[in-house]
């Protein structure tokens, strides 16, 4: 099977199918809140927000935006306040944490696999039944 590509950014959003795309980026901003990754699933989805928007075009397409910006910014209203719960209790996110050079130590790397997997355990437990089921709604979502 032969599939087109083009640098046309322009003709790529005019034909694309927001509905494939809408649902791949929530479950993948789901995801990465999961995952415990919050100011990652922010920009993410933010950035996502932003490429649907200018690709609804039609209609048919701005409804499927609409469906999927209500989902996506509930989500993201439980992600800013679970951080925001983080900071007022421990002074900062968990997730700064994330942006820490690698040494390309064995030991470095095991120890910050380990840490990671504190915090996502951690942020799991910290979550209210309400972000969960959110980000568990959006990580099964399917646009519309």
């Amino acid at each position: 099977m032969t599939r087109q590509v083009s640098n046309d950014r322009k003709l790529v959003e005019d034909n694309m199918d927001l509905q494939v795309m809408g649902t791949h980026f929530g479950q993948q901003t789901a995801q990465l809140a999961l995952d415990g990754k919050y100011s990652e699933a922010r920009v993410t989805a933010y950035k996502n927000k932003k490429l649907l928007k200018k690709a609804a075009n039609t209609e048919e397409k701005r409804s499927t935006y609409g469906a999927w910006k209500t989902e996506i910014s509930k989500a993201n209203k439980h992600i800013h306040f679970a951080q925001k719960s983080e900071r007022e209790k421990e002074g900062r996110n968990y997730s700064d944490e994330d942006d820490e050079e690698d040494s390309g130590n064995e030991s470095d790397k095991e120890e910050r696999q380990t840490r990671k997997l504190e915090l996502k355990k951690k942020r799991s437990r910290d979550r209210g039944d309400e972000t969960s089921n959110t980000l568990f709604r959006l990580n099964r979502y399917k646009s519309k």
